[in-house]
């Protein structure tokens, strides 16, 4: 949003400098170069800074419905831990083995025109991996994997393609068998997204032994 902002300012200003400058060389009147130059910088804050108020408050809402929607969907699922770490805007693109009837069945998708890669919203709760997309409907729950020991992140093989900074994540719960490749054209959201959910994963696998090691102690003293 602010690039789009500053670019927006940025064509303003040149635009403003075209102008002066076409008006200063038909009525041969130099110092108004100065002028220019000087408008230039005040023209550029004015349109930089109303692209910015005007859809800072649309961007907001939009993160706020998504947060909102993706809550109530992992209630639903009982997912334990609504706690929100990270949502922002990808494309997902769901792997299906070679010959696998139930990938041709489960690719059909009548409410998508979108064929292969499609927007979504990739929310990152501290118990779920949540993938919303939008439809004329309202959002619908393309994917959801509870963090678990069988959830997987990792790198996509030349095989599932995807480029260096996609990321493909196995399904777990209710998702399980299912197998998603994400990307976005923020690489630092998908830094953050891997290294988030690698250190969620962790923690679920050291809480789980912890458990394991206290029912043994407890099975042991009986």
């Amino acid at each position: 949003m602010i690039s789009k902002a500053h670019a927006q300012g940025a064509i303003a200003s040149v635009v403003f400098m075209i102008y002066m400058g076409a008006v200063a060389y038909g009525f041969d009147l130099i110092w108004l170069l100065a002028v220019a130059a000087f408008g230039a910088m005040l023209v550029f804050s004015l349109f930089s800074g109303y692209v910015w108020r005007t859809g800072k408050p649309q961007l907001i809402l939009s993160y706020l419905a998504v947060r909102s929607v993706a809550r109530r969907y992992a209630y639903g699922y009982g997912i334990s831990d609504l706690d929100v770490i990270l949502i922002y805007r990808g494309q997902m693109r769901e792997i299906f083995e070679e010959g696998g009837l139930e990938g041709q069945a489960q690719i059909v998708d009548f409410d998508s025109t979108t064929v292969g890669d499609r927007d979504v919203w990739i929310c990152l709760l501290r118990g779920a991996v949540m993938i919303l997309s939008e439809r004329a409907g309202g959002a619908k729950l393309d994917f959801v994997a509870q963090v678990s020991e069988e959830i997987e992140c990792r790198k996509p093989t030349n095989k599932e393609g995807g480029t260096d900074r996609s990321l493909v994540v196995m399904g777990a719960g209710i998702s399980r068998g299912r197998k998603i490749i994400l990307q976005s054209r923020y690489p630092g959201a998908m830094y953050v997204f891997e290294k988030q959910l690698s250190g969620l994963i962790h923690e679920h696998r050291h809480a789980q032994a912890k458990l394991e090691t206290l029912r043994k102690n407890e099975l042991g003293a009986n």
